[in-house]
């Protein structure tokens, strides 16, 4: 009368009707804090198996843990920030695709896109479909309220970045279809802009960005053309913007890679600015409908002019799975 399960790769006995827990922590993210240290959040994540067997429910907290700088010392317990996001069952706050960013205060923000309100309570919640919203952790680790991000309400608004600039304003980034089209939005301090609107990239691709100086930030985001060009698939492009911190931009759309390129695909755009403002944009490269591919490279000055054409940083094409083509390159840059 024992039923056997046979998850990740072991066996394991449980009495029909009982419950088997299993926990997890996964999607980790890291920023450092104003006091020198660094905050980390992830998923903390358990499965209830009411049969013993295949049918469960799991239930996940998004939780933040602060370190010392020094001796990466864990200072509190960890704090939920989005308490019991049940993924599969009837209750679900869906807090999807979540962003982390420590602020001047030594406060942590955390933002995220759901279909639900985070809290029943919520006054100003984006009820027509997805809207971003975030929730503070103050620096003595007090959770605040959730409030939304985004202004605008009609269409999705989804996969938010946030940035600090150097003279303290909050920036947010995120990707709306309010005007129909998806585009990618800039916030700052509530007052919402355009990027770019044209043909904008899928939305399940966050953009990205990094400060120049005090005022210019560079947007850098994926543009796909497969949903509005007849008889095009697998068509899309990287680009970037130059916005100013006051909304308005100060260079047009800027193509990294060949738009239209049929039977190319390109993901997961990243960027990292150096000191004198010279920046580098990295993505992931193949092609289309293959699980292989490069992460590839290409210099830009302050002003946005390419120092020459793009490069292999991987010159090797990989397989599928752990460094393969559905990986996001991650760096800095000196």
């Amino acid at each position: 009368d024992t039923n056997i399960s046979t998850k990740e790769g072991e066996i394991y006995f449980v009495e029909p009707g009982h419950i088997w827990p299993r926990y997890m922590q996964t999607s980790a993210q890291v920023t450092k804090t104003a006091d020198g240290g660094f905050a980390v959040m992830y998923f903390d994540q358990s499965e209830s198996f009411s049969n013993g067997n295949t049918s469960f429910t799991t239930r996940a907290n998004q939780v933040v843990r602060r370190f010392d700088g020094e001796t990466g010392a864990l200072q509190p317990a960890q704090t939920v920030m989005i308490p019991h996001i049940q993924l599969n069952g009837s209750f679900s706050t869906s807090a999807v695709a979540p962003s982390l960013i420590g602020l001047n205060d030594n406060s942590v923000l955390i933002g995220f896109h759901s279909t639900t309100a985070p809290d029943a309570l919520m006054p100003d919640f984006d009820a027509s479909t997805f809207g971003v919203y975030a929730r503070g952790l103050s620096a003595t680790n007090v959770t605040g309220a959730f409030t939304r991000v985004n202004q605008t309400t009609t269409g999705d608004q989804r996969n938010v970045l946030f940035l600090v600039s150097p003279g303290g304003a909050l920036v947010s980034l995120f990707v709306s279809t309010a005007s129909g089209t998806p585009a990618v939005m800039m916030n700052v301090n509530g007052a919402e802009s355009v990027v770019d609107n044209q043909f904008v990239m899928s939305q399940d691709t966050r953009p990205r960005a990094a400060f120049l100086d005090a005022d210019s930030l560079v947007v850098v985001y994926e543009r796909q053309y497969s949903a509005y060009v007849p008889g095009v698939s697998d068509s899309n492009n990287v680009a970037f913007t130059i916005m100013n911190v006051n909304g308005t931009g100060e260079s047009a759309r800027i193509d990294v890679t060949t738009p239209d390129q049929v039977g190319v695909s390109v993901d997961n755009p990243q960027i990292a600015v150096g000191r004198d403002g010279t920046f580098l944009v990295a993505w992931d490269e193949g092609p289309a409908g293959n699980s292989a591919g490069t992460i590839r490279g290409r210099i830009y000055t302050s002003a946005g002019v390419a120092g020459g054409a793009a490069f292999d940083i991987s010159p090797i094409s990989q397989s599928g799975g752990v460094g393969g083509a559905g990986s996001t390159p991650g760096f800095s840059l000196d």
